[in-house]
């Protein structure tokens, strides 16, 4: 049977978005018939059990599935961390066994362009390390999910679910991630315009909240602004 690791890559213990891609995937790859077990990278690689457990797994494993939040336009510490170890590990162990690498990445960012770069650190990863590259989707607009089950949003999910279903049926028939799905994962969970306005309006309430309604635009490191913050 073909196995698969998913590599949760967020730092939040619950209620992530990573970690909400990450059921829905694993749900659609055990459907088609693939072993699948999830693992939780910031909090595995902290004590050496676990990550010694983590590499096991992560060295058997037919399919590795990284799901991850973008960080500015990079991966996670703790990801990019793992993908050293699984480095030195490879580059120790010849004749390894042929594995294949996906990864999905979801960032707060309406465009989900702003992923391509870590897709791109995930592809030269799987270059450098003789790891099969299968492809890449990158999810804008992560904000709207909050951290639920994509599959009970209805419409507002609909595109990235088509999208997981394709990885999905790719990696269980030995295929690569297929454009189509790639397309389907970077339509907009939300208008960008609408998306703009609302983050806008939660960020005034947010600086409400601490006072601080009528510093929005207060820039603190600029030589030229001489406002006192005290004032």
């Amino acid at each position: 049977m073909t196995t698969a690791l998913i590599l949760n890559g967020s730092g939040k213990p619950r209620g992530s978005n990573s970690g909400a891609f990450a059921a829905y995937l694993a749900k659609r790859m055990i459907d088609r018939g693939l072993e699948t077990e999830t693992v939780a990278v910031p909090w595995a690689i902290r004590k050496t059990p676990s990550a010694e457990t983590l590499l096991e797994a992560a060295a058997k494993a037919d399919i590795l599935a990284l799901v991850t939040p973008l960080y500015v336009d990079s991966l996670p510490a703790a990801v990019t961390r793992l993908l050293e170890w699984l480095a030195e590990r490879r580059a120790t162990s010849p004749g390894a066994q042929r594995q294949r690498l996906v990864a999905v990445l979801n960032c707060g960012y309406p465009e989900s362009a702003h992923n391509r770069t870590a897709i791109a650190i995930c592809r030269q990863f799987a270059v450098e390390t003789g790891i099969e590259w299968v492809g890449g989707i990158g999810i804008g607009g992560g904000e709207a999910v909050a951290g639920r089950p994509i599959e009970k949003l209805g419409r507002l999910t609909r595109s990235v679910c088509r999208a997981l279903d394709m990885t999905a049926d790719a990696l269980a028939e030995d295929r690569p991630v297929p454009d189509e799905a790639i397309a389907a994962a970077e339509k907009p969970i939300v208008p960008p315009a609408i998306y703009r306005t609302v983050a806008w309006m939660n960020w005034k309430h947010r600086a409400k909240e601490h006072g601080a309604q009528d510093r929005l635009d207060a820039r603190p490191f600029d030589p030229s602004d001489q406002t006192d913050p005290s004032d």
